[in-house]
């Protein structure tokens, strides 16, 4: 009903678009991402794909044959169409992660600023966005593991802009309680509702100036 499955097939074709939404499925039943459990536990389940198919195949699709080109074509297809069926305003409910990884052999993974403070692991950065409103996904970015979520939190918000799409307010993580983040929001005129870390003394130090 919402266009997906027609955007995915003119994008990745067919058969990875039905291999792309079998590990979609996988995800959300089993709650799991680990590939090695795909087969075993999707035996069962009706599949979109005409096979179920294994991990190693799994692995190698993923490594090898998607591109980031067409992950950003199906973003930009995905909010045109959100755009075409009426979505002009947004409340957005941000998150971002950029916890210790295992790949290897991805310019995404770099050393930065990990939430467990071992620095000896290299990170990679993901946002989303759903409408806070319908829960909605609305896009997401990945981004190298060096780069503050403050960075990808502006391409995200000029991402939609080129859409037409108004950003009224946001629902963010405590990641986001920073200075920089709030004189953004404050700039832009956004409403926000935001995490706040354990320790609000910083906190109530910016409820003062601001």
């Amino acid at each position: 009903k919402n266009g997906l499955y027609s955007d995915l097939q003119n994008i990745y074709g067919p058969v990875y678009a039905n291999a792309i939404l079998d590990y979609a499925m996988f995800s959300i039943i089993h709650r799991s991402d680990v590939t090695q459990l795909f087969e075993s536990n999707m035996k069962r389940e009706v599949l979109f794909s005409n096979r179920l198919y294994s991990d190693s195949w799994y692995s190698k699709f993923f490594s090898k044959e998607l591109s980031e080109d067409q992950h950003h074509l199906l973003r930009i297809e995905w909010v045109e169409h959100l755009a075409r069926n009426g979505l002009k305003k947004v409340w957005l409910a941000i998150d971002g992660s950029n916890n210790d990884c295992v790949a290897r052999s991805t310019f995404l993974a770099k050393y930065g600023f990990p939430k467990s403070h071992n620095t000896n692991k290299t990170i990679v950065g993901y946002m989303y966005a759903v409408d806070a409103e319908t829960g909605r996904p609305v896009t997401y970015f990945a981004y190298e593991g060096s780069v503050p979520d403050c960075q990808a939190f502006q391409k995200m918000a000029a991402f939609l802009s080129g859409f037409n799409i108004e950003i009224e307010g946001m629902i963010l993580d405590r990641g986001f309680a920073v200075e920089e983040i709030f004189r953004q929001l404050e700039a832009n005129n956004w409403k926000y509702v935001i995490m706040l870390p354990a320790d609000t003394t910083g906190h109530i130090q910016m409820v003062k100036e601001y």
